[in-house]
């Protein structure tokens, strides 16, 4: 079994990466977290000389927090970064590994969370119609609530 846990820097996807973790450890489920690259990842300048290298530097320092959120020596995790539409990627990336759920943080808001989600549409939505697998959308603050059924004798 796979759980499929999308990722990028706000706060919310970060809970979404520990929900989805803890979820799929009590489900002894093999965690699959994907980065979707964004104009967030990018330079400003593409002309920059260094515009490959600090690209690099940004997806490796969210390769750092992502292990930092799931530990280091885990081996029931993998992380990738993809190109394209974010709804897409999530969903390709579950439908080739089978995966029995998807999970994102909840949608971003503010003006800059507009502009994006006008020009791609908002992720939770694409998801939802997209793909086959359910997508479980976890909002930035869950760690105060507790885990169903986790500290429970089995």
């Amino acid at each position: 079994m796979n759980i499929v846990i999308g990722y990028d820097a706000h706060a919310n996807s970060k809970a979404a990466v520990v929900f989805g973790a803890r979820l799929a450890r009590a489900l002894h489920s093999q965690i699959r977290v994907v980065h979707v690259v964004d104009f967030g990842d990018l330079p400003f300048d593409p002309d920059e000389p260094d515009y490959e290298v600090e690209t690099d530097q940004h997806l490796e320092e969210h390769r750092r927090v992502v292990a930092e959120l799931l530990g280091r020596d885990a081996d029931d995790w993998t992380y990738t970064t993809a190109r394209g539409e974010t709804a897409q990627v999530l969903t390709s990336e579950a439908q080739s590994c089978g995966a029995t759920m998807i999970v994102v943080g909840r949608p971003h808001h503010g003006l800059g969370a507009m502009l994006d989600h006008s020009l791609s549409g908002a992720v939770f939505k694409g998801l939802t119609n997209r793909g086959n697998c359910p997508v479980l959308i976890v909002p930035e603050g869950w760690e105060s609530q507790p885990v169903p059924g986790e500290g429970l004798a089995a």
